[in-house]
């Protein structure tokens, strides 16, 4: 299974590679990372995303807004940027680890209407049983 996993915190990305060690993991630790790996030729099995990437990240990516504001970029605007791939390199899942509660159901909703299968699980609360098939098993 080919994995991506967009979170600024590493000790996050290192338990994500405890969790999905026999798989592939593509670390991205920045909105840019995780576009860059998105629009890369490969099409993910799994993608898990993160809201607040600004808050432990050493280089915080930012726009100004039409009022000249500051604005971090979070997984929502990963969410916006997935809506307008072409629709074959749709990650086939994407789990919303964050634990932001206002935001993360905001970005599952967004992914559900564009036919994702997308589900808000927060970080610390997830297992994951690989069978011998191969197939996952969450278990909340």
């Amino acid at each position: 299974m080919l994995i991506l996993i967009l979170d600024d915190m590493k000790v996050r990305h290192d338990s994500f590679d405890r969790t999905y060690a026999d798989h592939e993991i593509i670390h991205a630790y920045s909105y840019s990372d995780c576009i860059k790996a998105l629009n890369g030729d490969r099409k993910f099995d799994l993608v898990h995303l993160d809201h607040d990437l600004d808050e432990f990240s050493d280089r915080p990516e930012y726009y100004q807004d039409g009022w000249g504001r500051k604005r971090f970029y979070n997984g929502m605007h990963v969410v916006s940027h997935i809506s307008e791939m072409d629709i074959t390199k749709y990650p086939d899942e994407v789990i919303v680890h964050s634990i932001n509660s206002s935001a993360a159901p905001d970005m599952v909703r967004g992914l559900k209407r564009i036919g994702i299968f997308a589900v808000w699980i927060p970080f610390g609360n997830l297992e994951i049983d690989i069978d011998r098939d191969g197939n996952d098993r969450y278990d909340f």
